[in-house]
Order: structure tokens, then C-alpha cells, then sequence
């Protein structure tokens, strides 16, 4: 089986960054939670980590919350405001929605991306915001990560108070086309992020779909882009939205293992006159941070022959995390 692995030389995984969170773990949460955690989050020492979770169906949530002590999984579906909220379960699980596949319009693409989208059957499920669960339970949110196959706007209006108060990084999977009736579109998510002051710092191609034709084109040309992975960070204009050092360092640590080190030493540079008092641990951090490798992007001759060469011992190496989980 092929493992993929990432450069653990990063201060998320450093004994450093757990020493100083001890207190106040990293806490991921996790909106569409089915599945198993990707990287960074799989290789974060669990005791720096709490996630929580959001996934209707009551088997998968109950089997989540079995694999951690540190992990809650809350069988709810989230959405802009409490109710009952009807989830359209799709042939593949994970194309299930609030919304409704919109087939007047998907298939006029290839067969194999609109047929996982075939609705098997609709229940009702307990509905919430992200604001009313964690004011509830007491829980704050570093990183907000969204794959609900079209509701991740109506999930960020039920959040606007955790945007506003805590939350840093946003990483949620938006569509370019109506592939679910009535559904938000990205140009919208950009607004709203933007309105709380976020700004987009990566992006991802989450789905690109070719169109189907009757006639036999040698060269069918490019596939059109259908779903975005859009990755924000906050960019607060007030210093004091850094309430104490380790939501600072939290912030710091989320920037530099996506990839972005000239913005996790902007945030310290910016922020560490209001904790004057761990001016040595920012020190050493920068330090860290500044001996760390952090590669260029580009997709080098190198780097291909390093993706081949992995390939064929079997494994994956990535300098950063992937964006489409």
C-alpha cells in the first residue's frame, strides 16, 4: 500500500509547538467528517490535537468518536440556522447534499461525474449552526475545514461569530457551476470571506469535468474546471485579535506547514509586542522557521523525476499538504 509523507520538519510537528499548546490544543473542525484524517493533521502529536467533527450519519459518527479520546464527532448536519435540514444521499456517499443534484444542467458531462450523484433516497436530519454547538460546548475553532458537496456557504453563515472571534484558516471545497440546484457558488464564498476579513491564500482544482459529444474528437481538449478547493487565512487588521501568545503561535504554525513561512514570520513580527513576555520563544521560532526548507512550487524537472522515483518505491513525499481531501 502506498504511504504519502510530509516534510516533519515544520513547527506543527515539532515537541516545541507541543510544549507550547499543551494548554490549548490545535482544534480542527472538521464539517463532512466521514473518512480518515489527511495530513497535516495525521501526523500532529494527538495530544496538541482536538478535532470536532460534524457528520449526520449516526454509525459513521459513533465510529469516529471510537478512534480518539482527543475526537467528538456531533451527529448533526450543519447549516445556517437550527431546524431539520433534508440530505439527499447520493449513489456515492460522498456526493450526498442538502441540495439537489442538478441534472438539466450535469449531464451534459461525462457519465462517470454525474452518476455518483444519483439520489438513492432523502431523510431528515437534525440541523445547527457552528456558533450555537461550539458556544454550547465551550469550544473555540483554529481551522475550519468544509466538504459538503454545495452547503460550505450556508455552513459559514451559521459560523459568522467564530469567523469574526477565532477562527484562522479556512479550507473549504467550492463549485464554479451549479452541480446542486439553488447551491452558493465560489464568487460567492470569496465575498463573504472577504467581508470577514480573509484572504485567499491557495487554490486548488477539486473537480474538472469533461463535456460528453456524440461526435469523435482525436484531441478532446481541456476539461472544464467544476469545483475549487479554496484555502483563507485571516488577516486581521487589529492586533489584539490575537487574544493570547499560542493562538498567535497556533496561527503561526497553520501558515508555514501550507506553505506560506513569509506570512507565519508577518504574523510575529506584527503580533509579538502584545506578549512581550515570550519574546524568547518567538526568537526561537523564527529561527526554526527560517531554517526550515520551504521549496518553490513549481513543477520542475526535479521534482517530477522525485515524483516517479517515489512512485516506484511505493510511497509519496509532499513538501506541504494537499488541499482536496
Amino acid at each position: 500500500m502506498r504511504q504519502t509523507k510530509i516534510e516533519k520538519r515544520r513547527l506543527i510537528f515539532s515537541d516545541l509547538f507541543s510544549k507550547t499548546i499543551e494548554n490549548d490544543p490545535l482544534t480542527l473542525v472538521d464539517a463532512g467528517a466521514r473518512g480518515s484524517l489527511d495530513e497535516p493533521w495525521a501526523s500532529i502529536n494527538q495530544k496538541s490535537l482536538k478535532i470536532v467533527g460534524f457528520e449526520p450519519d449516526e454509525k459513521e459518527c459513533e465510529r469516529l468518536n471510537s478512534l480518539s479520546v482527543n475526537r467528538h464527532c456531533f451527529p448533526v448536519a450543519l447549516w445556517s440556522k437550527e431546524g431539520e435540514l433534508r440530505i439527499n444521499s447520493t449513489q456515492a456517499s460522498c456526493c450526498s447534499s442538502a441540495y439537489e443534484p442538478n441534472f438539466s444542467l450535469i449531464r451534459k458531462y461525462e457519465k462517470n461525474n454525474w452518476e455518483p450523484r444519483l439520489v438513492i433516497n432523502s431523510t431528515l436530519f437534525k440541523s445547527s449552526t457552528l456558533d450555537k454547538i461550539l458556544g454550547e460546548n465551550n469550544t473555540y475553532c483554529d481551522f475550519l475545514k468544509i466538504d459538503t458537496q454545495g452547503a460550505e456557504y450556508d455552513i459559514l453563515k451559521g459560523a459568522e461569530n467564530r469567523l469574526n472571534d477565532d477562527i484562522f484558516a479556512v479550507l473549504a471545497e467550492t463549485w464554479t457551476t451549479e452541480v446542486y440546484k439553488g447551491q452558493h457558488l465560489t464568487g460567492e464564498i470569496l465575498q463573504l470571506m472577504n467581508d470577514k476579513n480573509f484572504s485567499l491564500f491557495d487554490i486548488n482544482i477539486a473537480a474538472a469535468w469533461q463535456r460528453k459529444n456524440s461526435h469523435i474528437i482525436k484531441h478532446r481538449g481541456k476539461r472544464q474546471i467544476i469545483g475549487l478547493d479554496l484555502l483563507f487565512f485571516k488577516t486581521s487588521s487589529e492586533k489584539s485579535w490575537f487574544k493570547d501568545h499560542t493562538k498567535l503561535i497556533k496561527a503561526v504554525a497553520l501558515s508555514e506547514v501550507y506553505g506560506f513561512p513569509d506570512y507565519a514570520l508577518e504574523l510575529i513580527e506584527t503580533n509579538k509586542d502584545n506578549f512581550k513576555e515570550h519574546n524568547e520563544l518567538f526568537d526561537e521560532i523564527v529561527s526554526r522557521i527560517i531554517k526550515n526548507p520551504h521549496k518553490p512550487t513549481k513543477d520542475g524537472i526535479y521534482k517530477r523525476l522525485k515524483r516517479k522515483m517515489n512512485h516506484l518505491l511505493g510511497s509519496n513525499t509532499k513538501d506541504y499538504p494537499s488541499l482536496h481531501y
